[in-house]
């Protein structure tokens, strides 16, 4: 009897030491325990709980096994199931045993609160609302149930209620940090930051560790453009609680768009494993990968989603065009083929199925699929998109004439406005305020810039093209199109208390230091490494050369050309306009002027700046490769010196299959359409400047 009296105590010792925390004095009551009971089926719950708390899987699922084999109507037996099963991202046997636990107790409260929290992993945030109204019907006094329902409520817009339910578990508990985050997160959601700053301060002063607090400071610091405090926020997140799905996804995206593809692939994938049936993921991830020019993994990725969801329109569309790519044009007709001709293709999809049956030969087939459905009726972003498919399919079938009609009338469609004049104003401005005389009289910032390379040029010169194979390097950090030269050239003008266009010679040493740094800081320096090269490809850097030299004196330049009569034809065959800086993209004589203006910017550049200047020729890149790629890879310092040789070696990559010889010269097909164009060239358009 006594040594009875002495087990009980000590397993009552181990549950108030595991309450507490304290996990080395829990375990070594428990294992007393079980060494005198081996067949405790409460012991051996309570010693896989512990388990489960230390990342000790495998020692749990044996522990829990054995329980639930000595008393399969253990209390919360099976919602520990569910929570192992959660940790091992098998979330259909976890919502299994939450069920079975509930099968045996309709009113056990943690079973519904833990079935909401994995309902909110996967999405499903209407059934997690009902699962968390439950576990406040059950467990009324308690504040996490209706905390947690307050946030299934927020995501389902159903904001006056989550409001009340926030408020209500403070109520229940007036320190609990994560409702003060949330009504934070609430405020932001309805478009008020200064609020919900106020909020994300309260609940990070009652608890400095509190995740969603941390998570709203990202959001918040997305919203007002502060990236480099987006990213801190979301990392001290994640830091406190690494399944915290909105945060690693919050980071992946600040990142890519910043340029770091391979950190935010890592974070995409962190996301994906807490929720591997998540599609959506698996098509950010293979656009990523489909960006650092991995082909073959973005088409696994794609395949991994279309396994998931078998219509998924993106993923199908993605698969379609990457398998195609790699020379599978039969494959990709064959897995789009039934979601076509079943009609449940989007316009997207039907366009690329359309283009693939170019590819594979049957053009006329695509042409007259395309013709058939633009006799339907539909909003006009749609027929733009099928008008500029059926135009490319024309194109290669020889019908120059009618591929350019439909053409004209893609870009007729809602078409935006190109303001000539204020662009042409911008140029002279530029030219003007970064003269030779206001470069030489500015101040320079001092940071070691010799790595940072700027690839820029004309849309449609070739940038794209030399960016993804400069990125190839493994000594290279691509940092895309992420404008932060733009954005510090208005910062520079706002400090020094004018409007862009400025003079040269206008921000003070102090403003120059402060933007540099800033530039590298946002721009993911830090995720750089050993990397030899950071490459920021934003082709309208071409009016920031100037600011460039201000910020990073030792910076270098490398400019892609093109004739502009194939520019030209190569913008308006593709629907631009609405992509930032492209509104010129839709009228051919809008596209003059633009290219004008660059030409004549770029002129000065040539003439005014000191920084080392490459210039890179799409033609060249076609008819000969090899020199034109060895040439900017030993002006990029990324040919090696071999011992007993006195030439560099250039790294081998083979020729792009996109840069075809058909691309060369397409404008002979099209010169009674492009009169008027080179009329309104300042220069022939085959030169440079």
């Amino acid at each position: 009897m006594a040594d009875t009296v002495n087990l009980q105590q000590e397993y009552t010792r181990g549950q108030e030491a595991q309450r507490e925390g304290d996990f080395v004095t829990a375990r070594e009551s428990f294992e007393l325990v079980l060494s005198k009971e081996p067949e405790n089926a409460e012991v051996l719950h309570a010693l896989a709980v512990l388990d489960l708390q230390q990342g000790m899987l495998e020692q749990a699922e044996q522990r829990l096994l054995a329980a639930l084999e000595l008393n399969r109507y253990g209390v919360g037996y099976q919602n520990s199931l569910g929570d192992l099963r959660v940790a091992q991202h098998q979330y259909r046997e976890a919502e299994s045993a939450y069920f079975e636990e509930l099968r045996m107790r309709p009113d056990f409260a943690l079973s519904h609160l833990q079935l909401g929290r994995l309902m909110m992993r996967i999405g499903n945030h209407k059934r997690a609302a009902k699962h968390f109204q439950s576990a406040v019907q059950f467990a009324p006094r308690s504040a996490v149930a209706a905390n947690s329902l307050g946030a299934a409520l927020m995501t389902v817009d159903k904001n006056a209620k989550a409001a009340d339910s926030f408020k209500r578990a403070l109520h229940l508990d007036p320190q609990m940090g994560e409702a003060q985050a949330n009504l934070g997160l609430l405020k932001l959601r309805q478009g008020a930051p200064q609020s919900a700053s106020e909020y994300f301060s309260r609940a990070l002063e009652l608890d400095d560790e509190c995740a969603a607090a941390y998570r709203g400071l990202g959001l918040l610091n997305v919203a007002q453009g502060n990236c480099s405090r987006a990213i801190a926020a979301y990392e001290k997140c994640i830091a406190i609680d690494a399944t915290d799905l909105e945060a690693l996804q919050g980071l992946a995206r600040i990142l890519r768009d910043q340029g770091a593809r391979e950190q935010s692939l890592v974070y995409f994938e962190r996301a994906y494993e807490l929720v591997p049936t998540n599609v959506d993921l698996l098509n950010e991830m293979a656009v990523l990968q489909l960006e650092r020019g991995d082909l073959v993994a973005a088409t696994t990725t794609y395949e991994r989603a279309l396994q998931l969801r078998p219509s998924d329109q993106r993923s199908l569309l993605g698969y379609g065009w990457l398998k195609a790519q790699l020379g599978d044009t039969k494959v990709a007709l064959s897995r789009l083929s039934s979601t076509v001709q079943s009609g449940r293709a989007d316009t997207d999809l039907s366009a690329v199925y359309a283009l693939l049956l170019g590819r594979a030969g049957r053009g006329r087939e695509g042409i007259a699929m395309l013709e058939h459905r633009l006799r339907k009726k539909m909003p006009g972003a749609e027929a733009r998109r099928l008008h500029f498919t059926l135009g490319k399919l024309l194109d290669a079938d020889n019908a120059y004439d009618l591929a350019f009609h439909h053409f004209r009338i893609a870009n007729g469609i809602d078409r935006t406005v190109f303001d000539r004049e204020k662009y042409r104003h911008t140029c002279e401005q530029i030219i003007e305020g970064f003269s030779g005389m206001h470069l030489e009289r500015a101040a320079r910032a001092k940071s070691r810039s010799d790595r940072l390379v700027f690839l820029l040029g004309m849309p449609r010169a070739g940038v794209r093209t030399i960016e993804h194979q400069i990125a190839k390097q493994e000594r290279v950090l691509d940092l895309g199109d992420c404008k932060l030269i733009e954005l510090s050239a208005y910062r520079m003008s706002s400090d020094s208390g004018a409007s862009w266009p400025i003079r040269a010679d206008q921000p003070t040493q102090e403003i120059l230091e402060q933007l540099s740094r800033s530039y590298m800081a946002q721009a993911s320096f830090r995720y750089a490494g050993n990397k030899d090269l950071v490459i920021d490809a934003t082709w309208r850097n071409f009016l920031y050369i100037g600011v460039i030299e201000l910020l990073f004196p030792e910076a270098r330049v490398v400019y892609c050309t093109r004739d502009a009569r194939d520019i030209a034809l190569s913008t308006y065959f593709y629907d631009l306009q609405s992509e930032p800086g492209l509104s010129y993209a839709s009228d051919m004589n809008d596209i003059a002027e633009f290219i004008n203006g660059h030409k004549r910017v770029m002129a000065h550049w040539c003439e005014t700046s000191n920084l080392p200047m490459h210039i890179v020729s799409y033609e060249r890149m076609i008819l000969d490769y090899d020199e034109e790629y060895g040439a900017l890879m030993q002006f990029l310092g990324l040919a090696d010196e071999q011992a007993g040789s006195t030439a560099p070696v250039v790294p081998k990559l083979p020729k792009p299959s996109f840069l075809k010889s058909t691309s060369l010269r397409k404008y002979r097909h099209y010169k009674a359409h492009l009169e008027s164009f080179v009329e309104a060239l300042n220069m022939p358009p085959d030169k440079v400047f």
